[in-house]
């Protein structure tokens, strides 16, 4: 995987993470949250669960993406390439060509359309397929990921009337920096991998 994409991917998604920090920015009262203001904080949390699951499903493109490219120059398949091949479904017709070209369609079809989250289940289904485990990435940040997808699930499915959940801004802001941060290190993972 080529890190200055990588880098390229993960400076826009900081930057995109500011812009969407300062669009919900304000000054907590004395008397703690208003309604808006905690509506502020749903939203806030909202998009940044969307950018970083975007985010993390770009990484997973790019790896495939990447392994696809090096096969068709090279023809010699890395442990992506083959770990996806091993785990797909089995194709009995068309050329070698053939076969893989659909094996990776098929998997860029699952990211883009199948993928709905960032718990540790999602990030399993996107990057178990190719070759990496879970236990390759760090625990607490698998933990942290999960807690915010669950988060992010109770704020888009509950009504301001039906739900008591008053966030605490510093908290929530800490926890978006904690994990934009962490994101820095699971790419690493990432790119540690991609060329074997």
């Amino acid at each position: 995987m080529d890190r200055k994409k990588v880098d390229v991917k993960y400076t826009q998604l900081k930057k995109r993470i500011e812009t969407i920090k300062e669009h919900f920015d304000f000054n907590p009262g004395i008397n703690g949250l208003t309604p808006l203001q905690n509506d502020k904080i749903r939203g806030m949390l909202l998009l940044c669960h969307a950018e970083f699951e975007s985010h993390i499903e770009g990484l997973a493109l790019l790896l495939i993406d990447d392994a696809y490219q090096k096969w068709q120059k090279t023809k010699k398949s890395n442990k992506i390439l083959t770990s996806l091949l091993v785990q797909s479904e089995k194709i009995n017709t068309g050329s070698i060509e053939t076969k893989i070209g659909k094996t990776v369609s098929d998997y860029k079809k699952k990211v883009t359309n199948n993928n709905h989250g960032i718990k540790d289940t999602n990030i399993s289904s996107l990057f178990c397929p190719l070759g990496y485990e879970i236990d390759d990435f760090d625990s607490s940040f698998i933990a942290t990921l999960s807690s915010f997808g669950s988060d992010r699930g109770t704020a888009a499915h509950s009504s301001a009337k039906s739900t008591t959940i008053m966030y605490d801004k510093a908290t929530e802001i800490d926890r978006i920096n904690n994990i934009l941060d962490d994101i820095s290190d699971f790419q690493e993972v990432l790119l540690s991998k991609s060329n074997q």
